[in-house]
């Protein structure tokens, strides 16, 4: 499998809180099968990405920064909805920011 040269920072100020980000090698599966690209441990505030997924690492990290930013507005405003848990809508935001970045030649990372 072919890795990415490109590397995620060590840390990442999202809100007014750092999170470190750790890569690692190994595939992660969920209990239905899914393969998971990365992950975000709220808990020890630490977003995993694995590094040689085949897809787009910038892709993935973008991904789980979006779960942690809707996680904070939940709390902010004192949101009963787990708009973190929602994969479609964070999907959703990824690809609207990646085209947006993309049509208005705004480098992301």
């Amino acid at each position: 499998m072919a890795k990415s040269k490109w590397k995620p920072p060590k840390e990442a100020l999202i809100g007014g809180m750092t999170y470190t980000i750790k890569t690692y090698a190994e595939s992660k599966h969920l209990k239905s099968g899914w393969r998971r690209a990365g992950y975000v441990n709220f808990r020890t505030q630490t977003i995993h990405i694995q590094r040689d997924h085949p897809d787009d690492m910038k892709a993935t990290l973008l991904h789980e920064i979006l779960h942690v930013i809707f996680r904070q507005v939940e709390e902010d405003i004192g949101m009963d909805e787990d708009l973190h848990l929602n994969e479609d809508l964070v999907h959703a935001m990824v690809r609207s920011l990646r085209c947006t970045f993309k049509g208005n030649k705004i480098k992301l990372f």
